[in-house]
């Protein structure tokens, strides 16, 4: 990933801009850089007041993280569930071995 531009480069265009001197897109050609970052930093010191660059990259929780317990736990087997549909509807069935 490129390195941002530098605080005193967003300083200068932002400067040049307020004061009046250029349009945005005129501040982009004098000191080098394209039309959309001239525009995009000033969008953002109307909107936010910012002149700082935007942060990147940080730390991202996991999709699965709802999901961590179930996965330590581990599905429930086929005859887990088999056994509880007959106890539910055979009481006596908790006591045979075979569905244990």
């Amino acid at each position: 990933m490129p390195k941002p531009y530098s605080q005193d480069l967003r300083d200068r265009v932002i400067d040049a801009v307020e004061r009046g001197e250029m349009s945005r897109r005129a501040a982009a050609r004098r000191y080098e850089i394209s039309e959309s970052v001239a525009i995009k930093w000033l969008e953002r010191v109307e909107r936010d007041g910012s002149r700082g660059p935007v942060g990147h990259g940080g730390h991202r929780a996991s999709k699965l993280m709802p999901h961590r317990d179930w996965k330590l736990r581990g599905p429930r087997s086929r005859t887990s569930r088999f056994r509880r549909f007959a106890i539910a509807f055979c009481p006596s069935a908790a006591s045979r071995p075979t569905l244990r």
